[in-house]
């Protein structure tokens, strides 16, 4: 379109009644004439004209205007950021999901034109995680942001606080049903790497005084050398964000190493604490000391219950530190289910190793169970008690906190040991009944959700209960086993059977086969399926 063209229609649109303004906006999105649209959606809104003539005004398919590094979209991209809805889209998550998460938070008054010039990668990934009522929409967007990642930091080598905001933004609420390609793993590395590269996991000007051989190998392996300068308060967060998100995801998984605590993390946790710009900061640094909490205790380093130490010495220490950190906490924060859910968490992660743990005294391993199985109903009660609005705006840690508090109830529902009446456990606070509750927890979300957004399209909460039943499956099959094995056999049949072939019940694969069908993924894409699937 001609500069001419273009004069024109600014001229005749400025005279446009405001809801005309805004329909020709909206058709515009669909033509790819950015720099038309960013024009007529200034005049639309009656925002000032950007003060920077050349300030960069992004297209889809590559196309830019004005100078700098332009942020490769696609079309469906290139569209949201000026439709209505995908503005919608990144409010719903500044006020709805970002409290989550404090480790990237939105300023209230921050506007969609500002963050997509100076966050356009961190917007990006706020509206792919809001999109989770369009599971299509927000597949093609995680697309998108996997590739654009994969070209600026792969191909490019580019490095920027956006990035790694946008990296936090995404491994926080990365739902594994909307990706057909798992990449979390991936991507927490990528994180804690460009953290690296970035100089922020240690304090500024560490290693200014590098003679010139070792500077230049240190910037041929983590790029240009950045400016020793006092790190900013959305830097120190991101520093936690990436240790928060790392031990989040070990406590879970099991498979990864935590993330070594250092001086810096306590800097940075003191920064916080003084500057106190957001509310949440507060909450940022609570979780991250409750991190490094359980990090000290059941890391490589830590403590081992019943060979370093009595299971009873073990539970009294780190029980009056985690009160000691729960006194520290002002009123209003401790009281906060969010919390609350975390030192619940943190409690069942410092109780587990204790299952399983070598013990001369059976009574103190007794005792650390039935404390750990209370711990694990007391953190479901919490999930469970919350307003079933915000239950869909949850992000992936908080689901993997309860999928890990479930695994713990099923090895506990197993595990022989001396004076453990497993029969007591399965009738008062057994597996089956925790997995009916969390069923009716989730239908209570699906119905929910199926009233107050008809049109939308996510079904994850009835997949949710799927997994679950298979889960009570698992469950049944071994209360089986069990009954098989006790079951007396003839005389003749235990003669014959070859002692290899022999089963007890303390030989039935019940940890491990659990924790690896727990987080393993369906292999279909939840995102096409009918729309009309109705529970059975």
């Amino acid at each position: 379109m001609t500069p001419a063209v273009v004069l024109y229609i600014a001229q005749i649109f400025h005279n446009c009644p405001t809801h005309s303004k805004m329909s020709v906006t909206r058709a515009l999105c669909y033509h790819n004439d950015r720099f038309v649209v960013e024009m007529l959606t200034h005049l639309a809104t009656g925002l000032p004209e950007p003060a920077n003539s050349n300030a960069q005004i992004y297209f889809p398919s590559g196309r830019t205007h004005g100078t700098g590094t332009i942020f490769d979209i696609s079309p469906e991209i290139g569209h949201f950021f000026v439709a209505p809805i995908h503005e919608s889209l990144f409010e719903q998550y500044r006020t709805s999901m970002s409290g989550h998460f404090p480790f990237a938070p939105i300023p209230s008054g921050i506007s969609t034109y500002n963050m997509t010039r100076d966050r356009p990668f961190l917007y990006t990934c706020c509206v792919m995680s809001a999109a989770h009522r369009d599971p299509p929409l927000q597949a093609r967007i995680a697309k998108d942001i996997l590739k654009y990642i994969s070209e600026h930091m792969i191909l490019r080598g580019e490095k920027s606080l956006d990035l790694l905001q946008g990296l936090l933004v995404v491994t926080a609420w990365y739902h594994v049903y909307t990706h057909s390609n798992p990449q979390l793993m991936n991507l927490l590395h990528l994180a804690k790497a460009l953290l690296v590269d970035l100089g922020l996991n240690r304090p500024p000007g560490f290693g200014i005084f590098q003679i010139k051989m070792s500077s230049d190998a240190t910037e041929m392996i983590h790029g240009s050398k950045h400016e020793a300068r006092v790190h900013s308060l959305e830097e120190r967060r991101a520093c936690l964000g990436v240790y928060h998100v790392y031990n989040r995801y070990n406590a879970a998984f099991r498979r990864v190493d935590p993330a070594a605590w250092s001086e810096h993390l306590e800097q940075c946790c003191q920064a916080l604490q003084t500057a106190a710009e957001y509310p949440s900061d507060a909450h940022a640094v609570a979780y991250v000391r409750l991190d490094h909490l359980v990090e000290r205790y059941t890391g490589a380093g830590g403590f081992k219950p019943g060979a370093s130490m009595p299971i009873h010495t073990y539970v009294k220490l780190f029980s009056e530190e985690i009160d000691r950190l729960r006194q520290g906490l002002p009123d209003v924060l401790r009281n906060c289910p969010a919390m609350l859910a975390e030192f619940q968490t943190a409690e069942i992660s410092l109780f587990e190793p204790i299952i399983g743990a070598e013990c001369d005294v059976p009574a103190q391993k007794v005792e650390a169970y039935h404390a750990c199985l209370k711990k694990c109903w007391a953190y479901w009660e919490t999930f469970m008690n919350q307003d079933v609005a915000k239950v869909p705006h949850l992000p992936f840690l908080s689901w993997t906190m309860t999928a890990h508090a479930l695994d713990v109830v099923a090895r506990l529902s197993f595990t022989q040991t001396e004076g453990w009446d497993l029969f007591y456990v399965r009738s008062v606070a057994g597996f089956d009944m925790l997995s009916d509750k969390m069923v009716t927890l989730l239908k209570n979300v699906q119905t929910y959700e199926d009233a107050a957004y008809p049109k939308s399209r996510s079904i994850r909460f009835k997949i949710f209960c799927l997994r679950i039943d298979m889960f009570k499956q698992w469950y049944d099959s071994k209360i089986q086993q069990e009954a098989l094995l006790k079951e007396p056999r003839g005389k003749e049949h235990a003669d014959n059977e070859h002692p290899s072939a022999m089963t007890t019940l303390d030989s039935l694969p019940v940890m491990s086969d659990f924790s690896d069908m727990l987080w393993q993924d369906f292999n279909i894409d939840w995102s096409r399926l009918d729309s009309d699937f109705h529970f059975t």
